[in-house]
């Protein structure tokens, strides 16, 4: 047992591993790696050597777009596709391929890489405050080209707004009562007029090389004058709407370029994860 703890400290790794490796040991046997064929290892004790094969190890390709993962997996002649919030995964059944893998091991990744414009909106979270000059700078820089033509002008009116604070106070005078009350007025004042309850931008959630779809989301706006500052929040369930679009977008592309193809045009597409 402090064999065990002490190989767990000192190499950690898999625990099943290392227990066959104290089991080796103590039946005397070492084991030698093939170097180059991780398929064979070579098991000796007392002079005599056995060599043992082993299934060969998974592949896992990564490719970065669309096209090429839908040419590997007529390639490799693909079970399925799955798509889920970060791959795009193809799970190969290579008939070209000889040697005895497990339906499942081998597959073709792709990754999603979410768009600038996307994850902005997601790092709001229910909503966030920001100051006047960072709301402007906000909605010129991160959501750059992303504003709707009716909302084009809208860094440069919220950089003009002006906020006013004035105090006003009030005597009050009773039977055995003597106060003075004060007042705080705060208000936002704009030369182009109100800002608007409700922005739409229409953003990208994926930027991988070949994506050009993009949805439109809502987003609340909330002037508070009183603190000099501006809410933004993205109305609910939005981002999760415009999400399960994009995936579905992505779905109905690949069905569509595998119908092309000749081993995969009856391939299944699934939105979800394999496992």
């Amino acid at each position: 047992m402090n064999e065990l703890n002490e190989l767990t400290v000192a190499e950690g790794g898999d625990a099943v591993t290392q227990v066959a490796e104290l089991a080796t040991r103590a039946a005397g046997l070492t084991l030698h790696e093939i170097e180059g064929d991780p398929t064979r290892v070579v098991l000796a004790q007392d002079g005599s050597h056995e060599e043992i094969h082993l299934p060969p190890p998974p592949r896992c390709h990564e490719v970065t777009n669309v096209v090429d993962l839908v040419a590997a997996a007529d390639r490799y002649a693909a079970g399925s596709i799955w798509i889920d919030d970060q791959r795009i995964t193809a799970i190969l059944i290579d008939e070209h391929d000889d040697l005895d893998r497990r339906s499942g091991d081998d597959r073709v990744v792709m990754p999603l890489v979410a768009a600038a414009p996307y994850l902005s909106l997601r790092a709001l979270g229910e909503g966030m405050e920001f100051q006047q000059r960072a709301m402007a700078r906000w909605l010129k820089f991160d959501m750059a080209d992303c504003l709707d033509d009716s909302f084009n002008d809208l860094p440069r009116r919220i950089a003009c707004m002006k906020f006013e604070r004035t105090e006003s106070g009030e005597r009050r005078i009773a039977q055995g009562e003597d106060s003075l009350g004060k007042t705080v007025h705060a208000v936002a004042r704009s030369a182009e007029g109100d800002l608007p309850e409700i922005i739409t931008v229409t953003i990208p959630v994926f930027a991988n090389h070949g994506e050009t779809g993009k949805w439109t989301a809502r987003l609340s706006l909330d002037v508070r004058p009183e603190t000099g500052t501006m809410y933004v929040a993205p109305l609910p369930g939005e981002l999760d709407r415009i999400h399960s679009l994009a995936l579905a977008a992505i779905k109905k592309e690949l069905g569509g370029m595998l119908a092309k193809t000749k081993k995969c045009s009856d391939v299944p597409v699934f939105v979800g994860r394999f496992d």
